[in-house]
């Protein structure tokens, strides 16, 4: 399938972001993208209700447990608590849990190219 031009440039900008991100923080989480935590869709409809009740959860990541998912700066237990349950920075990189810019892996652009009348297979 050809992609459309702007498909290709966003693809073209997440390329040099990530790379960017990479050369920054080699030691990164790759399961979580230095997020923390993974993302997934749960179906909360009652069982056998036939019924699709979206709902968005996440857990922590459990590659990256017991360090910072940026920069794998290990933590004793204490710190790790402390990181967890109060949010805290890093002490080495101070990655903050996506509240700074930068403290997550850019996310690769969703190509929509296949719903375009334009592109011919």
């Amino acid at each position: 399938m050809k992609h459309l031009e702007d498909c290709v440039a966003r693809t073209k900008k997440y390329e040099m972001a990530i790379a960017e991100f990479e050369e920054r923080w080699p030691d990164y989480c790759r399961d979580c993208g230095a997020i923390g935590a993974v993302h997934y869709t749960e179906n909360m409809s009652p069982h056998g209700s036939g019924r699709y009740w979206p709902m968005e959860m996440q857990d922590v990541c459990e590659s990256c447990l017991g360090s910072c998912p940026r920069c794998a700066h290990e933590f004793g237990e204490d710190e790790h608590m402390a990181f967890v349950e109060e949010m805290m920075d890093c002490p080495k990189c101070g990655w903050q849990w996506g509240e700074n810019q930068g403290d997550e892996a850019p996310y690769p652009p969703v190509c929509l190219c296949y719903l375009s009348r334009d592109i011919r297979m």
